[in-house]
């Protein structure tokens, strides 16, 4: 295999274990969020698994930390489920 090649393939490797490990964190700092926000982890929140695009958790992310009261967190949690 030109070197270059696996260069270039192991590159990519790190990039999606990066993606991936972010993506972790952002789900968990969300699950922290509305565990905090409502005082416990309702079933809802297995959304944030299923979220595949990072913009969209860290949209969510935001959106949970600005959330005023417990209402405003369910209601993001029920955004995610359609």
């Amino acid at each position: 295999m030109d070197s270059s090649t696996y260069r270039a393939m192991r590159e990519e490797g790190r990039k999606e274990g990066r993606e991936a490990g972010r993506k972790e964190e952002l789900s968990k700092a969300c699950r922290m969020l509305v565990k905090a926000k409502l005082g416990h982890l309702p079933p809802e929140a297995a959304a944030f698994e299923s979220t595949l695009d990072i913009d969209t958790l860290s949209g969510v992310f935001d959106r949970l930390l600005e959330a005023p009261d417990p209402k405003a967190a369910r209601s993001i949690l029920r955004s995610l489920e359609r």
